[in-house]
């Protein structure tokens, strides 16, 4: 018997309207379930024309905030540079990568790529700036012009990808990438509003289309029903807007959703270059240069960061004790990387995905993950995070119902446990119950729930621990 697709809190407003999530949630006591809104999270700087990529690190080490930037080089290529808030050793490029420091991460040199777990699909986008994409195809996520799931690794009918991120819920599959010219491309489902952003709400795409009107794209983040994308200091976003002001911006034009990417005013933001972007349920956090972190969207169970449970229809700062460098959000919590290489995560706490030792009270206001430092990178599922750390091992916390904290048990923790049987990680995503580590040798681990496949490695069997997709040794 085909295993039922896990339901989630998150997936209330696209069915039944958000004015009954509130009452749904009084209703039922359930374990928590969710989907992954594709927590693509990336950092950026720019001066001039050129796409690049870079990776911050905040002690050195391993820097894992892969980053689409401009450069001041000019040219039409793509050149990566890595930077690190300590001036220690340079770290993970997401593009072609060359180090300004002591090399990558355990002293291997970083390695270009990027990687993304959605609902029951993940990608990867490799050195030559190919994708892979495995799991769930039921709407065409994996853009190879077939909707047939996959087991292992198929070629997505895309090139010269420097960012990939794989959003949707049970029913809003999509995955959307930007190229290395910054043009942004989506496929997948095409509803709510039209979140593969090609104007053409309702028409699915087996292939990748093109985002219209967008230019300079950097980063790019998805949800369940929304999509947003950077270009310098500016973002723009798309989809459905429901009741939350998952869009940012309070124009009568896009209350219901927009079909293309629209622009929040430069003046809600703070002016300073895009140097992270994350997508949520419904809601999107930001980080920038100056180390500020702003959120808007849903608020109910605080995954704002704001110490309250109200929407924001418009970014606001929040609150940190050091600065920003990187931000992920799950399904209705989120996580910063700050400049002293620790992690805060706000919000739902149902499984103890906040990391601070306890579970089921939420968290209004970034809070400290217990027992974490030397972070390099940060990456969240449903209602699980991870962090990627400089020694380029990786621990986990959270629900654990599937494997997807990767510690060979299905017990949840509320403080991080470390992923067995990775090294020389750069790179970490969550999805809906799974996830997937990209490697600095360029191979890809994941773990966790594969109904659908999403493991990559040719079965349908969950795992405990990480396994390889085939082909990505």
């Amino acid at each position: 018997m085909p295993r039922l697709r896990r339901f989630s809190f998150r997936d209330l407003p696209l069915i039944f309207g958000s004015a009954l999530v509130a009452a749904a949630y009084t209703a039922c006591v359930v374990e928590e379930l969710g989907t992954k809104p594709s927590t693509s999270e990336v950092t950026a700087t720019t001066t001039q024309t050129s796409v690049t990529v870079t990776s911050a690190s905040a002690m050195g080490g391993m820097g894992g905030m892969t980053t689409v930037t401009t450069s001041a080089n000019g040219g039409g290529g793509m050149m990566a540079t890595t930077t690190s808030a300590n001036g220690g050793a340079g770290g993970m490029g997401g593009g072609t990568t060359s180090s300004t420091g002591g090399g990558g991460m355990g002293g291997m040199a970083p390695v270009a790529g990027d990687i993304t777990g959605g609902f029951d699909q993940a990608c990867v986008a490799v050195a030559d700036g190919s994708v892979k994409c495995w799991g769930g195809n039921s709407k065409g996520q994996l853009g190879n012009n077939s909707t047939t799931d996959a087991a292992q690794p198929v070629a997505a009918t895309i090139d010269k990808v420097v960012r990939i991120a794989g959003g949707g819920g049970p029913i809003s599959q999509f995955t959307c990438a930007v190229k290395s010219d910054g043009t942004a491309w989506c496929w997948g489902f095409n509803g709510y509003g039209g979140i593969l952003g090609d104007g053409k709400n309702g028409m699915d795409s087996l292939i990748p289309v093109q985002t219209t009107g967008l230019a300079g794209a950097q980063l790019i983040a998805t949800g369940p029903g929304h999509a947003c994308a950077s270009a310098s200091a500016d973002i723009f976003c798309w989809g459905s807007n429901q009741t939350y002001g998952a869009l940012g911006d309070t124009d009568p034009s896009v209350l219901n959703g927009s079909a293309v990417p629209h622009k929040i005013p430069a003046g809600n933001l703070p002016g300073s270059n895009v140097t992270s972007l994350t997508a949520g349920s419904f809601n999107n956090c930001a980080t920038f240069a100056n180390g500020d972190l702003y959120c808007w969207g849903r608020g109910d169970f605080g995954q704002l960061g704001l110490n309250s449970k109200n929407n924001q229809p418009t970014p606001q700062k929040v609150t940190l004790p050091k600065k920003a460098l990187q931000v992920a959000a799950g399904d209705l919590h989120a996580c910063a990387l700050l400049d002293d290489a620790t992690v805060v995560c706000w919000g739902h706490n149902f499984s103890g995905q906040i990391g601070d030792g306890s579970a089921m009270n939420d968290k209004l206001t970034p809070t400290a993950v217990m027992g974490l430092s030397g972070v390099a990178s940060i990456g969240l599922g449903d209602s699980h995070s991870c962090a990627v750390l400089q020694n380029g091992s990786v621990s986990c916390w959270g629900l654990n119902n599937n494997g997807q904290l990767g510690n060979g048990q299905t017990v949840d923790s509320n403080v991080p446990v470390a992923v067995m049987n990775v090294a020389n990680a750069q790179r970490v995503e969550g999805g809906s119950d799974f996830t997937c580590a990209y490697l600095t040798t360029g191979g890809v681990r994941c773990w966790g729930l594969n109904t659908t496949g999403q493991l990559g490695d040719n079965t349908k069997m969950n795992s405990k621990v990480p396994v390889t997709p085939t082909g990505l040794n």
